[in-house]
């Protein structure tokens, strides 16, 4: 993808108190950003789309845990949805009916390329 972040996670990592933690360092804004994490390696599961096909939601999985992700505007991810990705983007609390979760906005993706010295 390109995009420059601020580390590489598992799933696991991704809970709701790493998410607490970092939002100490907040607010972000200019010479602050919000911590923008990448994921290698993920399939999306469990797909709805939303907005009349505009905007994505789903869960990766890894070893039993699962994260939910959201993606907006997302048209360009469609051919891929079956593929395995490499994402990235920033990891957020989602309230919804008094259940709260962690969630991972995509903000880029791309289509996971092994590692050449994985054989």
């Amino acid at each position: 993808s390109g995009t420059a972040t601020d580390g590489l996670i598992g799933i696991k990592q991704a809970s709701l108190q790493s998410i607490d933690r970092m939002t100490r360092l907040a607010p972000w804004g200019i010479g602050n950003p919000e911590p923008i994490w990448s994921l290698r390696n993920v399939q999306l599961t469990n797909l709805q789309w939303l907005g009349g096909g505009e905007h994505l939601r789903g869960t990766i999985a890894e070893n039993g845990a699962v994260l939910p992700v959201i993606m907006f505007n997302a048209q360009a991810i469609k051919p891929i949805t079956d593929s395995v990705l490499d994402i990235c983007g920033p990891l957020t609390p989602n309230e919804f009916r008094n259940n709260r979760q962690p969630q991972l906005t995509i903000q880029s993706f791309d289509l996971h390329q092994p590692s050449l010295r994985q054989k």
